[in-house]
């Protein structure tokens, strides 16, 4: 049962990442490329190794635009299933003209800044969190990224490190056209893409 408990808090950390973005075709495209948000849009993931005899699953959608704290956020529902445990969370995302992608959870007293979609390899920065320390991205650009046999270019990975903490680190990676394709935590486990449908359009691995 531990053990069970232990998984599904690794993929509710995995969880990554989701997104609001305004109507403003000022973000140049490279929003809806990287991060495709619209309402429905949705991606399934397994882990990877998986753990038998339970299966680890999580999908993500999103269900609505809302508004608060003065700005629009898409909403994302995760639903994590490990076995017969299911769990859900939310998280609510935005995107700036500058392609900032910004992200609020209803337990959170501030927004976080996981993700600039317009960084380039090597890029970092640094941003309170809501535990009073401080987190640190690094972007890291991939072609040839393996996502179950399919071969995907131009990937930006994503990477979370708060230096004090030991094994919270995780990676989430994005694909142009498509969003999310993989996430890496720091206890060795990933997620990876199976199936996702981005404004109509169905892609499987």
């Amino acid at each position: 049962m531990k053990f069970k408990h232990t998984a599904i808090a690794c993929i509710a950390l995995l969880a990554f990442a989701f997104s609001a973005c305004d109507d403003d075709d000022s973000n140049g495209g490279i929003t809806n490329s990287y991060l495709p948000l619209k309402i429905g849009n949705y991606w399934e993931f397994v882990n990877i190794p998986e753990y038998p005899p339970a299966t680890y699953t999580q999908r993500t959608e999103v269900t609505r635009v809302v508004s608060f704290n003065n700005n629009e956020y898409f909403e994302l529902v995760n639903i994590y299933k490990a076995g017969d445990n299911t769990s859900r969370d939310t998280t609510y995302y935005r995107i700036t003209s500058q392609g900032y992608v910004y992200t609020w959870r209803k337990s959170s007293t501030v927004e976080e800044n996981p993700m600039r979609l317009y960084a380039d390899d090597g890029d970092s920065w640094k941003y309170e969190t809501g535990y009073d320390t401080e987190a640190t991205i690094t972007v890291d650009e991939i072609d040839d990224l393996e996502v179950r046999q399919t071969e995907l270019d131009d990937c930006k990975s994503f990477s979370y490190d708060i230096e004090q903490w030991a094994d919270e680190e995780y990676s989430t990676v994005l694909a142009p056209g498509i969003g999310f394709v993989k996430r890496i935590s720091g206890w060795g486990i990933s997620s990876e893409l199976v199936k996702a449908s981005i404004n109509g359009k169905e892609y499987t691995f």
